[in-house]
C-alpha cells in the first residue's frame, strides 16, 4: 500500500516544483552608486494597496561625513531604485549665506482603492545636531498627504532605518494612508476636569492640519456638540490650529 502511494506523491511534488518555476520572479534590486560609505534604508507601505511597498534610501550627495541631501525612491515598485532620478532636499533661506537644506521630499503613490496621491516626507531629525543616526532606531518625522481637494499634515511620528535593502524589506515600514484612531487623554487641574483627544495613523503621527483646496465659501467649517444627559450643551464651529 506504502509502494503504491509512492508515485503519486512523487508527481504531486514534480508538479508543485514546475508551478511554482512558472511564477514570475521579482526582479534583483537595481541600486545606483552611492556617495555615502552609508546609506540609510527605509520602507513605505501603503495600507489602501493590500501592503504594497516601496523601498527608499538615503544618501549623502557631497558624500560621507557630508550631511544627507539625497533620497532614492523605487517610486515604480519594480525593485529599481534609478527609474526615477533621486529626489534632492531643497534649500531654504534669503541668501546664500543663510540657506540650510530642508531634510524634505516628494514623491507619488497609492491612495484609496484606485487613485494616487502626493506624499512628502518630512525628516525633521535630521536638521537636528548631535542626533547619532544609528540604523535599527526610530526617529522623529512628519508627513504630508494631498489629494485631489485635500490636504493633511501629520506630525510627530516616528520612522525607522536600516543599514542594507534587506533588513528594511523585513523591518518595520512607515505606513502612508492607513487607518487612524483617535486617542484621548484626561487631566485635572484645580478642581476642573480637561479632555483632549488627538486622531492618530499608525506611525504615531498625529493629524495637525486638514487644508481644503477650494475657496473659503465653498469651505464649510465643521462643528462640534457636545451631549449630556442627552441635551445639547455645546454647539459651535471647530478651530484648528
Amino acid at each position: 500500500m506504502r509502494r503504491a502511494m509512492m508515485p503519486a506523491i512523487a508527481l504531486s511534488l514534480a508538479a508543485t516544483a514546475l508551478a511554482l518555476a512558472d511564477e514570475p520572479q521579482a526582479p534583483a534590486l537595481k541600486e545606483p552608486a552611492y556617495r555615502s560609505a552609508h546609506p540609510l534604508y527605509f520602507r513605505v507601505a501603503f495600507e489602501s494597496r493590500d501592503g504594497r511597498s516601496m523601498l527608499g534610501v538615503l544618501d549623502e550627495g557631497d558624500g560621507t561625513g557630508k550631511g544627507y541631501s539625497l533620497a532614492y525612491l523605487d517610486e515604480k515598485m519594480n525593485n529599481d531604485l534609478t527609474s526615477v532620478p533621486p529626489k534632492r532636499f531643497p534649500l531654504i533661506g534669503n541668501s546664500p549665506e543663510t540657506q540650510v537644506l530642508e531634510p524634505r521630499f516628494s514623491f507619488n503613490g497609492p491612495f484609496g482603492k484606485s487613485g494616487t496621491a502626493e506624499y512628502t516626507l518630512d525628516l525633521s531629525f535630521l536638521a537636528l545636531t548631535g542626533q547619532a543616526l544609528k540604523p535599527g532606531a526610530d526617529f522623529n518625522f512628519f508627513w504630508f498627504l494631498k489629494t485631489e481637494r485635500w490636504d493633511y499634515m501629520f506630525i510627530n511620528g516616528q520612522m525607522r532605518f536600516y543599514a542594507s535593502a534587506a533588513e528594511a524589506l523585513k523591518g518595520k515600514p512607515v505606513v502612508l494612508g492607513g487607518k487612524c484612531a483617535w486617542e484621548i487623554a484626561s487631566r485635572t487641574e484645580q478642581d476642573k476636569k480637561y479632555v483632549s483627544a488627538a486622531l492618530k495613523d499608525e506611525n504615531g503621527c498625529t493629524l495637525r492640519i486638514i487644508h481644503f483646496l477650494r475657496s473659503p465659501a465653498e469651505n464649510p467649517t465643521p462643528k462640534l456638540t457636545l451631549l449630556k444627559d442627552g441635551h445639547k450643551v455645546l454647539d459651535q464651529k471647530m478651530e484648528f490650529g
